[in-house]
């Protein structure tokens, strides 16, 4: 999807939410019912270029990259897991 796109949905977005707000009617997105690691733990985990001062003061931002750092994690957690399960599965077939 191009940039130009992505805008153009983020302010269709935005505009959505600003008519559903003064209609009374509060939107929720599925990022906010994703759990992720506390502000401090990302502050700690992450790696320096997803939390740097300019991130940090910039609420937008910082959401997305504790996002990206989020699915990173899961991944990585993933595949630890699908390694644990294949040596157990080898190790049962003895």
């Amino acid at each position: 999807m191009s940039s130009i796109c992505v805008r153009a949905f983020g302010f269709m977005l935005v505009a959505q939410r600003q008519r559903s707000e003064q209609r009374g009617i509060i939107i929720r997105s599925i990022y906010q019912d994703v759990p992720l690691y506390t502000l401090e733990e990302f502050e700690r985990l992450a790696p320096e270029e997803a939390r740097t001062e300019g991130v940090l003061n910039d609420e937008h931002q910082l959401m997305l990259n504790r996002l990206s750092f989020e699915l990173a994690e899961r991944q990585r957690y993933a595949k630890i897991y699908a390694l644990i399960l294949s040596s157990l599965l080898i190790c049962c077939r003895c």
